[in-house]
């Protein structure tokens, strides 16, 4: 095989590495059936239920022995938390970000711990929450088989627009401190049983600082809610505040109409179509969107940077 062609040297190294991978693996699954119910963390957090899990972590409920309160633990997923300085630095980050600043539209973090070798952050819990993702996805859901009264759809975009100010004054406060999410999209917009939003998953957040983890030229966020900056269109070689208005009004723009305005087949047509695509007035999707909420998307996902809110 391609490992038995190599020269004397360079096979036993790669011998090696195999092996070390192996022991990783098993490392990797034997702490991955450790985190259950009924855990205790580092003798103070009991497991209680998973709440959620994403590409990079996993969120479960637990309650804080010494204090007798629930919270939230944020672990970062198997095999990132052993394989990825980059992605343990990133985690510990959003963290740091999190803890050094209080806003309602924030999720508070409490702690920061490692689980074995797994790294966690101790989290404010939000009752009985869903991700705006969510509450698009079963609305539309609903409007497909025609149950949703327009009474309803006007209470959603009364709702929607309270949230994205929730989210738009918590960025206004973290782009103060010289901090760029990255990644603004209805899937990390939390909606509480108090109907308050909060922004969070800070893990590709930019520090104006010089630890930035970026490599040259690396793209980073979710495609679809990507600004013309970050797409690479040549409009403006900086990424700054407004790239987080942009994905903002995106969101602000598939809550209201239940659909993305940039949706394609494949990830260089989304790229171009961000670059070089103006979407319809959300009002010629669904003509009831409130006319001063149709013309606050529009400004917010101007192409041209200058050109939206400042």
């Amino acid at each position: 095989g391609f490992v038995g062609r190599q020269p004397e040297d360079l096979r036993s190294r790669i011998e090696e590495r195999i092996v070390e991978h192996q022991r990783l693996v098993e490392i990797f699954h034997k702490q991955d059936q450790d985190i259950v119910p009924g855990l205790v963390v580092d003798e103070d957090y009991e497991l209680i239920a998973e709440l959620g899990a994403g590409a990079t972590a996993v969120v479960w409920e637990a309650r804080q022995l010494s204090l007798d309160r629930r919270v939230a633990i944020k672990f970062l997923r198997l095999p990132l938390a052993l394989l990825s300085d980059r992605a343990q630095e990133r985690f510990h980050r959003e963290g740091r970000i999190l803890a050094g600043i209080r806003h309602p539209g924030l999720v508070s973090v409490h702690s920061l711990g490692t689980h074995g070798m797994v790294p966690y952050l101790v989290e404010e819990l939000v009752e009985a929450s869903q991700s705006l993702h969510e509450v698009i996805l079963s609305l539309h859901e609903e409007r497909q088989v025609g149950a949703v009264a327009e009474e309803r759809h006007e209470r959603h975009d009364r709702r929607v627009a309270a949230w994205i100010l929730d989210i738009a004054r918590a960025l206004a406060v973290v782009h103060a401190k010289g901090i760029l999410h990255r990644d603004v999209k209805p899937a990390n917009i939390l909606v509480g049983g108090d109907d308050r939003a909060r922004i969070i998953d800070f893990g590709l957040a930019y520090m104006d600082d010089p630890h930035e983890l970026t490599l040259s030229g690396e793209m980073l966020g979710t495609v679809l809610y990507m600004s013309p900056e970050q797409a690479g269109g040549g409009i403006s070689d900086a990424v700054d505040v407004r790239s987080d208005l942009f994905s903002l009004g995106v969101s602000l723009y598939e809550a209201l109409t239940f659909e993305s305005p940039f949706r394609e087949d494949s990830h260089a047509r989304i790229l171009e179509k961000i670059r070089t695509f103006d979407p319809p007035d959300p009002r010629t999707i669904r003509s009831r969107v409130p006319e001063e909420l149709a013309a606050i998307v529009g400004q917010m996902i101007e192409k041209r940077p200058e050109r939206r809110y400042q």
